[in-house]
């Protein structure tokens, strides 16, 4: 079958099309679902907090209770082995890029040291790759997120947890960075006053920005305000969200990357009582256009939602961890994305596989149905053209096309 590759050049007297490609949704497949309280041999689930991460073509899951990250086979879930963890301390979570490049944090209470270090393999100790002091008043390490290439130019952010019984939290540290030399550390904070604080434990929040450009804003979803925030770039603004589940549930778990031409952003639902047979869903969006047309309704039901996973329920008939937390990751190569979850609530480790769409006439206007010529570079029709560069001509719209 012959391929068309459009391409984003300019020309004179031509409309270049920029085609999105992004995922096939149809064509998902269902990784593994399973115990890894079990699979990993854990005896205390109470201080676990675990989060995700890709580093080189594993899957790294850290606890958070000080013990050395574990890997896992992507396609099965099955644990390979323990990380090489060098000096690196794992009291807090781990987080990736777009280039698999993994950073591990300590958990750091205000006034003390944080330091982020970084790796991209698990065989390879990690390096320190930036320390900061923590002037600000909130715990932070417990939620980390990275956006872009850590060696190129990226978005770093940590969320400021609450602290129980004496504050809430709205606050966040962010470092930019530049050609792989991150920045000045960011005190930031939502100012918008329709949203609430998030607490502590349970009530946490996880704030992630939709790309590198601080313009395109931040996600962040918590208990306390049952809605998943689409918060602008100056964070005064909730601009756009949607309803969560309700109090029996809390979405505090999130990612955004952009995959193959499109954005794209993960939340994890989870119920406070398994036992009442309440499940948990992760919802996949597709957040290329954040807007009141496709970002309103609920977490469930909206425009923007593209897939819903079901997760399985391992606790036996009750939460085990009084955190209800976990994490869910977008994880990425050439031609497929992943998205993984862990959940403290139901105990479960899983993943879901999306190929990458290959056509390049996908996204194509669906009302447009002039009929489609193809021309050389001279201007002469073809009627059908074979391998090549051609100008490709449908009713009003010009394009040029690679045919493979």
């Amino acid at each position: 079958m012959k391929k068309l590759y459009f391409l984003a050049a300019g020309a004179l007297l031509l409309n270049i099309q920029a085609i999105a490609q992004g995922i096939d949704v149809e064509k998902s497949v269902p990784l593994f679902d399973v115990n890894f309280v079990e699979s990993f041999g854990i005896k205390d689930i109470a201080p676990v907090h675990p989060t995700l991460a890709m580093c080189g073509q594993s899957i790294v899951v850290n606890l958070g209770d000080g013990s050395t990250p574990v890997y896992i086979d992507p396609a099965t879930g099955e644990k390979k082995g323990e990380i090489v963890i060098g000096d690196a301390v794992a009291t807090g979570s781990v987080a990736s890029d777009d280039m698999g490049n993994m950073l591990i944090c300590n958990y750091c209470e205000a006034k003390t040291d944080f330091t982020l270090y970084k790796t991209s393999s698990v065989a390879s100790a990690p390096e320190v790759y930036l320390k900061w002091n923590n002037e600000n008043s909130l715990p932070i390490g417990n939620r980390l997120h990275v956006q872009g290439d850590i060696n190129g130019d990226a978005v770093i952010v940590a969320t400021c947890d609450g602290v129980g019984g004496v504050t809430g939290s709205k606050s966040f540290i962010r470092w930019d960075v530049k050609n792989g030399v991150p920045g000045d550390a960011a005190v930031c904070e939502f100012t918008d006053e329709t949203m609430p604080y998030w607490i502590a434990g349970a009530n946490d929040a996880k704030v992630v920005t939709k790309s590198v450009d601080k313009a395109d804003g931040y996600f962040v979803g918590y208990y306390q305000a049952d809605k998943f925030y689409h918060v602008n770039g100056d964070g005064t603004k909730a601009e756009q969200f949607l309803e969560g589940s309700g109090g029996n549930y809390d979405s505090n778990s999130c990612d955004s990357r952009p995959f193959n031409g499109v954005s794209y952003t993960a939340l994890m639902d989870l119920s406070h009582f398994p036992q009442w047979g309440l499940g948990g869903c992760v919802y996949l969006y597709n957040t290329a256009v954040v807007d009141a047309e496709t970002f309103s309704g609920t977490i469930g039901e909206c425009k923007a939602l593209l897939h819903t996973i079901e997760m399985e329920d391992y606790s036996e008939g009750g939460t085990k961890n009084g955190a209800v937390t976990g994490d869910v990751l977008i994880a990425k190569t050439d031609a497929m994305m992943g998205v993984y979850y862990i959940s403290t609530t139901y105990l479960g480790l899983g993943g879901v596989m999306f190929p990458a769409k290959t056509s390049g006439i996908d996204g194509i206007g669906a009302s447009d149905n002039a009929s489609v010529e193809f021309f050389n570079l001279q201007g002469v029709r073809v009627e059908n053209p074979g391998s090549g560069l051609y100008i490709r001509r449908q009713g009003e719209k010009v394009s040029k096309v690679i045919i493979r």
